[in-house]
């Protein structure tokens, strides 16, 4: 007996060895007690019926205890199957819960996430859209500032050109007025060597002068000399104001120069900025080509959209008369379908009924053969019955003539009784002749009745084969035309419901046309409407499709993410609930689940969503860093706007202005620093006049009697604050006109 077999199966085999035993025993002691079982039939019974009591009772009694075994052992294992299956249930009832705790925290973490998520692009886009309406603004400015650019620099062309003509006038001039310098220098040095030999002659004359007036001697060369003496001084006195002239005119022409030199300076600082300037007008060249680009792919986007565009009224027309037809069609092809479905049914009817008559033809014919069969077996049968008769006589007729051949009393006897025999024998063959002529006539009129049923059948069947090969084929071309009238009823129904909810969504898009139509919002065909491509409304478009792109994106790395999972629990949880282990098990499941969570932290965050949440930073910090290049280019601009709107309020109106954050504003009089008025703007102020929002909250140091008059004058009477600046910057002129104009002007 194997070691693994069951209680039962040792049990059972033990009281089929005792019975054996038994039986054994009992055929043993069969032999010896057979005598008194012979002798005393009673006692022989009753000993039967109580070793047969015994018997079913002891037989009785193993059954029960194999029962009995069996249901222990099944009992035993129910019981194990039970605690294995409390088991795996409080195992599955923990992983439930674990997996339920575990899907609402992900489902709180998610709806959380997709909170902020949500919170976080309406806040981008917020900022998207003031960063849009910033560049949208700085766009403009930019635009009025290259505009402002090109006129200076048109301005700045022609003001360079006209300077370097003067430039090049001017130093033709210099050039020339140097060459003329130099030959007065030499000039002035030849009339200096002149005059110091004119003087020295003079100092010489004179001596003789001296010499001849004391002589007074009058003659003709002293007349001479002083002629000439006096023609050398009115040379000289023309020869230095020619050089105070010449003088001068070096002193402007070096003044002139120096101006010069200062717009040579301004060229060169000039130059450097158009070379800056270099790489926008790069910039600007590779953005004309992106919109040229987009310009031509826009038109062949517009003329083929005109190619292609049909009406869809027409559209509509054309499907609605294409609908008619093939209705039209369908009705004809579903009255031909109904008539060729009850040709059908007639002609199924007219297959049933051949299909009776041959049956019945079939069991008539069947019956025909079983009484040939049996005829021909009846004949076999008389034939042999004859033959035995025959050979029956012809053994009589030998013993009768061995017999006639004896001569024994005995076959005297039997010779006697041949006459009997004899007449008996031929009442036999004269029976056995009635019985072949009945035989024969009944065969007779049975081949009679067969042949002419026979042939009636064989005829009737032949009309009938050949009317039943007509209705085949009538039924088979039937059947061909009716999947014919099918599969086109269904390609016709295929199409009428393509049509039918083409209609339909033309009907829908014309119901919308209307609507559009209604609201104005409707573009007419072979009408284009022209827009830029970055424009508003398709900025918010993209922005929306990105979004949700993303959010797809994030979406369906969450749902394989949660695949994943699900599919690693269910991996592990048949595995667990196959092993028949206790509660170590679940736990073990439940920590291998906390390790895989744990050591995919790095994966809490989808990898898609990382991805983008790191592209969006990307650009918005690139974003961030062009806004605050822009930022800081407009503080440039705006300072240097600023100075120069000043310079130019202070040099026209003759005052300075100075702004404060809190929105003050302090006005000084160019002509006296201690005029000086502080002005608060009014927030709640309603009036219409211009004038009233702002209100003088300080002065400098003035004499309050010149200041009051016109404070209740210009500000309390007229409310005129341009009116009340005006009689005070003409006070403060006349009292530094009066003051000589001394002091410096502010």
């Amino acid at each position: 007996m194997p070691a693994n077999a069951p209680p039962s199966s040792s049990r059972l085999t033990t009281s089929t060895l005792t019975g054996t035993r038994m039986k054994a025993g009992s055929s043993l002691k069969r032999d010896s007690l057979a005598a008194e079982l012979e002798r005393d039939p009673q006692l022989s019974t009753a000993k039967r019926l109580a070793r047969k009591t015994t018997l079913n009772t002891h037989l009785s009694q193993s059954a029960l205890d194999r029962e009995l075994a069996a249901l222990r052992s099944s009992h035993a294992a129910l019981e194990a199957k039970l605690k294995d299956r409390d088991v795996q249930i409080t195992r599955l009832e923990k992983d439930n819960e674990y997996l339920t705790s575990r899907e609402a925290e992900e489902q709180e973490e998610r709806e959380r996430e997709v909170g902020e998520m949500q919170g976080r692009l309406e806040n981008v886009e917020e900022e998207l859209r003031n960063v849009r309406r910033l560049v949208a603004e700085v766009e403009g400015e930019r635009d009025d500032a290259l505009d402002e650019r090109d006129a200076l620099e048109r301005a700045k062309e022609g003001t360079v050109a006209d300077l370097q003509a003067q430039v090049d006038t001017m130093t033709g001039q210099v050039e020339h007025y140097q060459s003329e310098l130099s030959e007065c220098h030499a000039q002035a040095e030849a009339n200096g060597r002149l005059v110091q030999s004119l003087r020295e002659q003079v100092d010489t004359l004179t001596e003789e002068r001296g010499r001849l007036v004391g002589s007074r001697n009058d003659d003709a060369g002293a007349r001479v000399v002083r002629e000439e003496l006096a023609r050398q001084t009115k040379y000289i006195r023309n020869l230095e104001s020619k050089n105070l002239k010449l003088t001068s005119e070096v002193t402007s022409l070096r003044e002139r120069m120096m101006s010069v030199e200062v717009l040579r300076e301004e060229k060169r600082a000039m130059e450097k900025k158009l070379g800056q300037l270099d790489a926008m007008r790069a910039r600007t060249v590779e953005l004309e080509a992106q919109l040229e680009a987009a310009e031509k792919e826009r038109k062949n986007w517009a003329s083929k959209a005109a190619m292609d565009f049909v009406p869809a009224h027409d559209v509509l027309a054309d499907l609605r008369l294409q609908h008619a037809t093939l209705l039209e069609e369908h009705g004809v092809v579903s009255a031909q379908l109904n008539q060729r479905t009850i040709a059908l049914q007639a002609a199924e009817q007219r297959e049933f009924e051949s299909k009776d008559s041959v049956a019945d033809l079939k069991n008539q014919i069947n019956a025909l053969k079983q009484s040939v069969d049996r005829r021909n077996r009846a004949k076999a049968m008389d034939e042999r019955e004859i033959g035995f008769l025959k050979a029956l006589v012809a053994s009589y007729k030998a013993e009768e003539f061995v017999s006639t051949s004896a001569t024994s009393p005995i076959g005297a006897s039997e010779h006697q009784s041949d006459p009997k025999d004899a007449s008996r024998i031929e009442d036999l063959e004269a029976t056995l002749a009635e019985y072949k002529a009945a035989n024969k006539t009944l065969l007779a009129q049975l081949d009679t009745m067969e042949q002419n049923p026979i042939h009636t059948a064989s005829s009737s069947r032949a009309a009938k084969d050949e009317e039943l090969a007509k209705e085949r084929a009538k039924k088979e071309k039937l059947q061909a035309e009716l999947e014919a009238a099918l599969a086109d009823s269904s390609s016709l129904t295929t199409t009428v419901v393509t049509h039918t909810a083409t209609i339909d969504s033309l009907e829908q898009q014309l119901f919308e046309l209307s609507g559009e139509i209604a609201g104005g919002r409707h573009v007419p065909p072979n009408t284009r409407v022209l827009c830029f491509k970055d424009n508003p409304m398709q900025q918010y478009v993209d922005l929306r499709q990105e979004a949700m792109d993303k959010l797809k994106g994030e979406n369906e790395a969450l749902m394989q993410r949660l695949f994943e999972v699900e599919a690693r629990l269910g991996a592990r949880g048949p595995a667990a609930g196959g092993s028949g282990v206790g509660d170590g098990d679940g736990m073990d499941v439940e920590e291998t689940m906390l390790v895989g969570s744990g050591s995919a932290g790095a994966e809490l965050v989808p990898r898609k969503s990382w991805e983008t949440e790191k592209e969006m930073r990307q650009k918005l910090e690139e974003e961030l860093k062009q806004r605050e290049k822009r930022i800081l280019r407009l503080k440039e601009i705006f300072q240097s706007k600023s100075t120069e709107f000043r310079a130019c309020v202070t040099s026209i109106f003759g005052v300075k202005l100075a702004f404060y954050p809190n929105g003050n504003v302090r006005v000084t009089s160019m002509y006296d620093l201690n005029a000086t008025f502080v002005f608060q703007p009014l927030g709640s102020s309603k009036t219409s006049s211009d004038t009233a929002n702002l209100q003088l909250v300080a002065q400098g140091e003035l004499n309050p009697e010149d200041v009051t008059d016109l404070m209740g004058y210009w500000l309390g009477s007229e409310q005129c604050m341009p009116g009340f600046m005006a009689a005070m910057t003409l006070q403060c002129y006349e009292t530094w006109k009066k003051g000589g104009g001394q002091g410096e002007v502010a």
